[in-house]
């Protein structure tokens, strides 16, 4: 089997989930923001099934580094990535992402008129942090990093649960990615979820 060397960046950690996600017929990709292509517009399938238009993100506008839905489950989850925890834990980068998550939870609560959101606008908001790793992280660095964010969510729980949710795109030493999902609820988290069960996993914990 052939080997390539790359470096684990922000947007492999990230293709690493959706692979998973595309996999799904539970969950679908809402929006995600790759460096290039067609990353201004949150987009929804209507009740006939046909796609449209949700929200188009102005150019100076924070977007999400992925937006996941679940009309089975009635759940949304707001994902902000870096390629790794460190980079996700600085207090100027919390107060970013938290916001970010805070501000499309909130216009996402207000499209409930837009044809091909309608009913989501009431499903459950959940965030997440999403990073890449060369070397596993700790439970500490885990906890660390669910505490500082949910110190800026949880004053806002009609927008977002306090739930939180970690997804670790972890490079073996072949250069394999496995994404193993951490969710924390009340200073509890709950881990372990790999592969295909994660998405399984993930609307038990929340």
């Amino acid at each position: 089997m052939a080997s390539y060397s790359f470096k684990l960046t922000e947007e492999i950690a990230r293709w690493a989930f959706e692979i998973l996600i595309n996999q799904s017929q539970e969950w679908y990709i809402a929006f995600t923001n790759p460096t290039a292509g067609p990353w201004k517009r949150v987009m929804a399938l209507d009740e006939t099934g046909l796609e449209g238009e949700v929200h188009r993100f102005a150019r100076d506008e924070e977007r999400p580094d992925l937006l996941l839905v679940s009309d089975k489950y009635r759940l949304i989850i707001i994902l902000e990535a870096k390629d790794s925890l460190t980079k996700l834990i600085t207090d100027s980068q919390i107060e970013k992402s938290a916001n970010v998550v805070l501000s499309l939870a909130r216009l996402l609560k207000e499209k409930e008129s837009n044809n091909f959101w309608g009913k989501r606008a009431h499903y459950t908001v959940v965030a997440g942090l999403l990073w890449g790793a060369e070397q596993r992280t700790t439970e500490k660095e885990r906890q660390e990093a669910f505490k500082a964010y949910q110190s800026y969510l949880t004053n806002e729980e009609n927008l977002c649960s306090p739930i939180l949710l970690g997804i670790e795109s972890y490079r073996d030493k072949e250069g394999g990615i496995t994404c193993t999902g951490y969710v924390s609820h009340q200073g509890e988290i709950y881990e372990g979820f790999t592969g295909k069960s994660l998405l399984e996993a993930l609307p038990v914990q929340m």
